[in-house]
């Protein structure tokens, strides 16, 4: 009888886990939300960057600013062309510059 009450209780268990496992969400249901979030992020990492060296910048992290600044622009570029592969990888792009940084 304990065994069958183990198992039923471990059986419930699982299942009331195992659809928070599966359940993914994708940003290519909504494309545009690529966009806000680069957008986000390359405002907060130009704020932070003058926090940290006003005018100063050093150049090498301007040339990855840059680099993903204009990867945002081409994001919102493809996005609005309805190019989904091409903004997937402007999205990559920015966000891996931005993380560089």
């Amino acid at each position: 009888m304990k065994k069958l009450a183990l198992f039923t209780i471990i059986l419930l268990i699982f299942g009331t886990i195992s659809p928070s496992l599966v359940n993914h969400a994708y940003g290519q249901n909504d494309p545009g939300i690529l966009l806000r979030i680069a957008t986000h992020a390359d405002n907060q990492i130009v704020n932070q960057l003058n926090g940290v060296y006003g005018n100063e910048i050093p150049n090498n992290i301007k040339i990855l600013y840059q680099k993903g600044h204009l990867a945002v622009e081409s994001l919102d570029e493809s996005l609005s062309n309805n190019n989904i592969e091409k903004a997937k990888q402007d999205f990559l792009l920015a966000m891996n510059s931005f993380m560089q940084i």
